[in-house]
């Protein structure tokens, strides 16, 4: 696994979520942003839309997150989503906790011998906390540290990228894989 990135600039550091229904909205949000921010997100909302690709062509001298968080789905489904997100020029794409060796495996099927999109596996919703753990997981709240590092370290084998974490795992994943890129949602 390539060695997390240590030289980005400001404008890379932050990730900006591009969380609007309409692609207008989206450009209007990239252009007030110019100077301060080349790295965006797009997720479910925009995906939606029917003008994704357009958005893409438009984003093109930018970096671009999709937030899709793949599933454990059709091998050659999954493949073929990620050959378009490589195709056109995607950073990132995000798998679900779902996601099995199997979908790692049509992931990086997809990439080829592209470097991007790098694939970001997210171990627990990072809106949700130990509450929600305790309650989807029947688990006490001391289980989630441990459960996050597992899943994180499987998919890591499997062939993870990174992850998507909240602020309060982000110590916790760095100090077992030392070397994979972390995002980290910030305030909405």
């Amino acid at each position: 696994m390539n060695p997390r990135p240590r030289n980005l600039s400001p404008q890379e550091r932050i990730i900006f979520a591009l969380d609007v229904p309409s692609i207008e909205e989206a450009l209007s949000l990239v252009d007030e942003l110019q100077e301060l921010v080349s790295f965006y997100k797009i997720g479910l909302e925009l995906l939606m839309s029917a003008a994704v690709g357009d958005l893409l062509q438009k984003l093109h001298d930018k970096k671009v997150f999709i937030d899709l968080k793949l599933p454990a789905d059709v091998p050659q489904t999954v493949t073929r989503v990620v050959r378009v997100a490589a195709e056109t020029g995607v950073r990132f794409i995000t798998l679900s906790n779902s996601a099995t060796e199997g979908t790692f495996q049509a992931a990086r099927n997809g990439r080829g011998d592209r470097e991007y999109p790098k694939l970001l596996y997210v171990p627990f919703l990072s809106s949700l906390d130990r509450n929600d753990y305790e309650q989807i997981y029947r688990e006490g709240r001391s289980d989630f540290e441990g459960f996050v590092l597992d899943k994180a370290l499987k998919a890591s084998k499997a062939g993870a990228d990174g992850f998507i974490v909240s602020g309060q795992e982000i110590e916790l994943l760095r100090n077992h894989c030392p070397d994979v890129l972390l995002v980290s949602p910030g305030i909405r």
